[in-house]
Order: C-alpha cells, then sequence, then structure tokens
C-alpha cells in the first residue's frame, strides 16, 4: 500500500500544485496551505485517511521548496529552480534516499499543450484568504481530449505567480481545485502567508540523495 500511496502523492503535487512562486514585491517567504479531498477515486479510497492534509511552500527569488507528509508514506519534498528550469522530488525510503529529477524541457512541453486551449473567465465575486482580497475566475481547459474546468481564487495584491498550469493567470493563487485523470477531485487553501527570510540551503538537493531519473522510478517502483 506504501508504493501506492507514495506514486498517488507524487502525481497529486505533479499537476503544479504551488511549485513555482516568481516574486516581484515579496521575494522571499513561506505559505502554508490545508488540502481537503472532496472527491477520491476507487483507487485511492482504500488509503484516503494516509494522504497529506497540510504543506508547506518556501520560495526566494526564483526558487521553491515544497514540505509535506504523509503517516504512510512518510516526508516528501519538491524543490524546484526556475533559473536552470529543474525540479526534484526528495523521496525517504525504506532501504534509500532518491531525488527523482523531472526534465524541464517534458515540463515546458505538457504546460504548453495544456495553456493551448485555456480560458480563463474572470468573476465579480471575491473573498478575503489569509488577510488578502481574492479574485474568483473559472479556468477552462481540455484535458485527455475531455473539456474541464476548475475554480480558483487569486490576489493581485502580492504581485506573484505561483502556479505552473494556470500561467494566465495574473496573480497569486490562494484557492484552486485540481481534478486528476482518475476523477479524484482536490480543493487546496492558502492558510497563512508570512514575510520572512529563507536560507539558500533549502533549495540544495543533499549529498545524500541518489539522483535518478523518472523512467528509473518507475521501474523501482515495479520491482
Amino acid at each position: 500500500m506504501k508504493k501506492s500511496i507514495l506514486l498517488y502523492i507524487i502525481v497529486l503535487f505533479g499537476f503544479g500544485v504551488n511549485s513555482n512562486i516568481f516574486a516581484q514585491t515579496i521575494k522571499e517567504g513561506k505559505v502554508k496551505f490545508k488540502i481537503e479531498y472532496l472527491k477520491v477515486s476507487p483507487e485511492a479510497s482504500e488509503f484516503k485517511d494516509q494522504l497529506p492534509t497540510t504543506y508547506t511552500l518556501f520560495f526566494k527569488e526564483r526558487k521553491s521548496r515544497i514540505e509535506t507528509q504523509s503517516p504512510e508514506a512518510g516526508n516528501l519534498v519538491i524543490i524546484s529552480n526556475a533559473i536552470d528550469n529543474t525540479t526534484y522530488t526528495l523521496l525517504d525510503l525504506p532501504t534509500s534516499k532518491i531525488a527523482l529529477e523531472q526534465k524541464g524541457e517534458d515540463q515546458k512541453a505538457d504546460r504548453e499543450a495544456f495553456e493551448k486551449n485555456m480560458t480563463v473567465t474572470e468573476s465579480n465575486e471575491t473573498k478575503t484568504i489569509c488577510g488578502y482580497i481574492c479574485k474568483k475566475a473559472i479556468v477552462n481547459f481540455i484535458e485527455d481530449g475531455k473539456p474541464n474546468s476548475t475554480t480558483i481564487f487569486y490576489t493581485s495584491e502580492l504581485s506573484a505567480a505561483n502556479n505552473n498550469q494556470y500561467s494566465k493567470v495574473n496573480g497569486f493563487l490562494m484557492e484552486f481545485e485540481e481534478i486528476d485523470d482518475k476523477g479524484s477531485l482536490v480543493r487546496v487553501t492558502a492558510q497563512e502567508f508570512t514575510k520572512q527570510e529563507v536560507k539558500d540551503d533549502k533549495f540544495i538537493i543533499p549529498t545524500e540523495y541518489t539522483r535518478i531519473t523518472e523512467e528509473e522510478f518507475i521501474d523501482m517502483m515495479g520491482e
């Protein structure tokens, strides 16, 4: 079951759960998010109680770090660097520590294909999240050949963008929903935004982690 949970969490955070942040006025800080599972696919229902319910995002300039944990799968860290276009997922496995590399070229191609048929419809509705006034928008897109949509709330007060998928949205996402290819529906909401100094070592891959490719990781999980 641990492998199933681990793979699900990696996919969950692979859809760009605030993995990059590019701030203009606030250059570094920390954001805590709450994760709500509004609908869980049959495949994930058996380990729903083991899925992460929060995560923390650290950012500095064009680098970011996500930290989350699961009772069964343990700690998971995602380090993204928009300067050299790299993303690493750090996993503490029972027998090893690995840094799963995601190729920037592949991410860019996937993002461009996703954005090609994307439209953003603004709404007059607003709500306050973490003390910031957030605007509502409906994002319509095509995924796996099927039309889909999601609701987001974002703020322009931070003069920032914190997502890969919704780059057409001019603001920082404070709440958004995601649907995976199995039918699970997840809502992510900011709970606390803190402007603070973030040390550079937060974005360094520790030497005890072995760097592997996605293909090598898939083979490893199939063992």
